[in-house]
């Protein structure tokens, strides 16, 4: 059915998939599925992803990475298409590619591709037109366990720990012993819409509501 996912719930479900298949270690490995296909359009046109670590005020902001190497503003996916791959040194260097400033230190482990501030692009649709044009959905604003499914294969599956049901257009309850489930490509290629009213998600990411048309969805009955 169609699903709605809220700012809180496109971490999990929809940034956390495409950034496993933009890192450029899996790129490297041959894991993601996006390798080889930079400049092809993987998505629904409207969704576009940036890394921009520099952007004034973001809580997520540094000049450099831990690698020292300056920070910049890099497109990842541009109206749909798949523009670049993420890199540190040492992952740029076995690919025959340039670090785009975006290794980050552990305390205990070498540097490794990472973003630095997300930024989701933002749509044309308010909020409220976009639940009133479900006949029936479900509004998902949080999810529990999502990151056990096939991640680098684009795969998300998780419970609704808050979520609601949409009936003709209106907000019926809150729904309970519920789950999603589907493949970020597929969902995000069944786009509906994408909201104009993003918001910051734990100072390094910037989300709008994203609906998608055909998610599955399980219920227990009870």
């Amino acid at each position: 059915m169609p699903v709605l996912f809220m700012p809180t719930a496109v971490p999990s479900v929809i940034v956390g998939p495409l950034m496993a298949a933009l890192n450029g270690k899996t790129v490297f490995e041959g894991t993601s599925p996006l390798a080889g296909r930079l400049g092809e359009r993987i998505v629904d046109a409207r969704i576009s992803l940036t890394d921009d670590p520099t952007l004034p005020g973001a809580p997520g902001g540094r000049m450099s990475d831990d690698e020292g190497v300056p920070s910049r503003r890099l497109p990842l996916v541009d109206a749909g298409v798949a523009a670049n791959f993420i890199y540190d040194l040492q992952t740029a260097g076995k690919a025959g590619a340039e670090s785009t400033g975006s290794g980050e230190r552990g305390l205990s482990a070498p540097p490794a591709p990472s973003a630095g501030v997300l930024l989701v692009g933002e749509g044309d649709a308010a909020l409220d037109e976009m639940i009133a044009e479900m006949e029936e959905g479900l509004i998902v604003e949080q999810l529990l366990g999502a990151g056990q499914s096939n991640i680098l294969g684009g795969d998300f599956n998780a419970n609704v720990l808050l979520g609601f049901k949409v009936e003709k257009g209106k907000v019926t309850g809150r729904v309970k012993d519920t789950m999603v489930a589907g493949n970020v490509y597929k969902a995000l290629n069944d786009l509906i819409a994408v909201g104009r009213e993003g918001r910051w998600i734990g100072g390094s990411l910037y989300a709008p509501p994203i609906a998608c048309a055909n998610v599955a969805v399980a219920a227990q009955a009870g």
